[in-house]
């Protein structure tokens, strides 16, 4: 069992967990995803695809942006 935060499992353990519980809200993802394809066409992309604006997010702007909720 992974109950100790020095096990070196804690971690991962515990994100999986969060993920089983909780979820970004859709909208907050959804204008997060436009305002990043907005921004690479802006920078360097004339056209990125979801991939890649999904690639362009990282987890520090989901967790800032996007409001997170219980399943």
């Amino acid at each position: 069992m992974c109950k100790n935060e020095s096990h070196p499992l804690y971690g991962y353990f515990m994100a999986k967990v969060s993920a089983t519980i909780f979820e970004c809200d859709a909208d907050d993802v959804n204008r997060l995803i436009e305002a990043k394809k907005s921004e690479l066409k802006i920078t360097r992309i004339s056209n990125p695809s979801k991939e890649t604006v999904m690639k362009a997010i990282n987890k520090y702007e989901m967790a800032k942006h996007c409001r997170w909720k219980a399943r």
